[in-house]
């Protein structure tokens, strides 16, 4: 499976799904499309943005892999670093 933000390929173990809406941040009875992502990205994001920046201004791929924040960090991954950068999470 190839991951959507650094678009690397992972067996489906290393994969998971991401909600590009929070959980915690929207409605129970709406659904919110997902993204397939490793968990590597799927950590970094977390690391990266609050809940509320990206149900507010992150809420689409397209969105996602324009924050600079996120090319930055994809550009560090590829060159071979395969841990994450130990920032805190920002999860609130």
């Amino acid at each position: 499976m190839i991951c959507e933000i650094c678009e690397q390929d992972f067996d489906k173990k290393g994969m998971e799904k991401h909600h590009l809406v929070p959980k915690k941040k929207r409605e129970k009875k709406f659904r919110t499309k997902t993204i397939d992502v490793c968990s590597v990205c799927g950590d970094q994001i977390h690391k990266l943005f609050t809940r509320t920046e990206l149900s507010t201004e992150y809420n689409t791929l397209e969105k996602l892999k324009s924050s600079p924040k996120i090319q930055k960090w994809v550009v560090w991954y590829k060159k071979g670093n395969r841990s994450v950068c130990m920032k805190k999470k920002k999860r609130r």
